[in-house]
């Protein structure tokens, strides 16, 4: 078979950061005890440790792995993979150039939206989508800085166009540059033959093989990554890009893309992502594709938001448990009397909470009022009136310059959650 193998693969990951961190594969399968979520199926890595991998790979494809660890993905800790094709499959297809396009974005929407002042450094504005104070880069490479990747192809050659949109947040439209595309695999996994594209919609984690068709003459083609909202249209101007060239040796020359999009963009919307995959069906599909399912799982996720104040508290639950990214911040009275305050410090800049701890997104002099003022709280507060949580309650607004930013200490689940 030209894409099931049964391939041995042992590594030994050793951790050079100055702190923890863990690796989670996308479309590779090793035990769950060494893959995904910090304290829920694995343990973080301390830094100067090692672990060793040994699983097995089952397919051929492509695939890529990140840290699960803090915001360490937004900070680019990530690594394509690429297990080779069979022979037969390259000769099938032309022996085509390689071309990797990798799409990032190192924005932190939940943090940015919901707890700006924690996060002063990470999140110079606030709100759900200041995309343009955060980078969108093409390998690298930023189109608002004037810095493109260009790649020298052969006129006639096709191009083997390796898409991966690790980005934290952001969706995206690609455009082929009026190239077509064939479609050969979608997250690793061949599809079947024959589908051609001018575009595709590409959302986080999804990688796409795309056999691009060259012109047998000179010529630069311009490979457009346009960020896209999954629920409405972006107005013109407000749509950031980056871009990819294929050009060949003597290609005339050819102006690059404006960094914002001159026409709106239209929302990638579930019935997007409903036509594009139909028309992409598996290449080897399910021995039984229409057979019901013999297991089922049911999966709650609940949280908590108030309305009347904005406050959002990180208080997540998985069928009734507890589930944290760790390390999160906190305001903290400290214990033992530190009082510096490092907002714009790492994890590892700061200390860790060892006193008293509160989770909240709205600071502790948020509501104060004057004495007099009407629906004063003993803690010298006046609360909304529909508000239905208030993390600061029993905190004296007096006390509030005692309070400060850190990173919680780790803390481990009591019990596993459990399917």
């Amino acid at each position: 078979d030209e894409e099931r193998i049964a391939m041995h693969i042992m590594v030994n990951l050793e951790n050079e950061l100055e702190e923890p961190s863990l690796m989670h594969f996308h479309g590779l399968t090793p035990p769950n005890n060494l893959d995904g979520i910090p304290f829920i199926s694995a343990n973080p890595l301390p830094p100067g440790s090692q672990v060793f991998y040994d699983f097995m790979i089952r397919h051929r494809g492509f695939y890529w792995v990140h840290s699960h660890f803090g915001h360490q993905l937004e900070a680019g800790l990530f690594a394509p993979i690429l297990v080779k094709d069979h022979p037969r499959f390259l000769e099938q297809i032309g022996h085509p150039m390689e071309v990797p396009m990798i799409i990032f974005d190192g924005h932190w929407r939940t943090e940015c939206a919901y707890q700006q002042h924690m996060y002063p450094k990470e999140c110079p504005t606030g709100g759900f989508d200041g995309y343009d104070t955060y980078q969108i880069t093409v390998n690298n490479h930023d189109l608002r800085s004037g810095k493109v990747h260009e790649v020298e192809i052969i006129p006639g050659k096709a191009v083997r166009l390796r898409i991966l949109e690790a980005g934290a947040m952001a969706v995206f439209r690609v455009h082929f540059g009026g190239l077509l595309g064939e479609v050969l695999a979608t997250d690793g996994r061949h599809v079947q033959r024959g589908h051609l594209k001018n575009e595709l919609c590409v959302a986080g984690a999804e990688r796409y093989d795309v056999l691009l068709d060259i012109p047998n003459e000179e010529g630069s083609y311009h490979i457009v990554a346009q960020r896209a909202t999954t629920h409405e249209q972006l107005p013109a101007g407000s749509s950031e890009r980056g871009v990819l060239v294929l050009s060949t040796k003597n290609a005339p020359p050819k102006d690059l893309p404006g960094a914002f999009s001159p026409d709106p963009v239209e929302p990638y919307t579930i019935n997007d992502f409903k036509s594009q995959f139909t028309l992409l069906p598996a290449k080897h599909s399910l021995e039984h594709p229409h057979a019901p399912p013999n297991v089922h799982h049911e999966v709650k996720l609940t949280g908590n938001y108030d309305r009347a104040t904005g406050e959002w508290k990180p208080d997540f639950h998985v069928n009734g448990q507890s589930a944290f990214v760790y390390p999160h911040r906190v305001w903290c009275r400290d214990a033992c009397g530190h009082e510096k305050h490092d907002p714009d410090g790492t994890v590892l800049d700061m200390v860790f909470c060892q006193g008293q701890s509160i989770s909240s997104n709205i600071r502790c002099t948020d509501f104060a009022c004057n004495e007099g003022s009407l629906g004063r709280d003993k803690d010298g507060r006046c609360m909304p009136k529909h508000a239905t949580m208030n993390q600061w309650k029993n905190v004296d607004v007096k006390d509030c310059p005692n309070w400060h930013v850190r990173p919680e200490p780790f803390r481990y689940h009591d019990s596993g959650i459990e399917v």
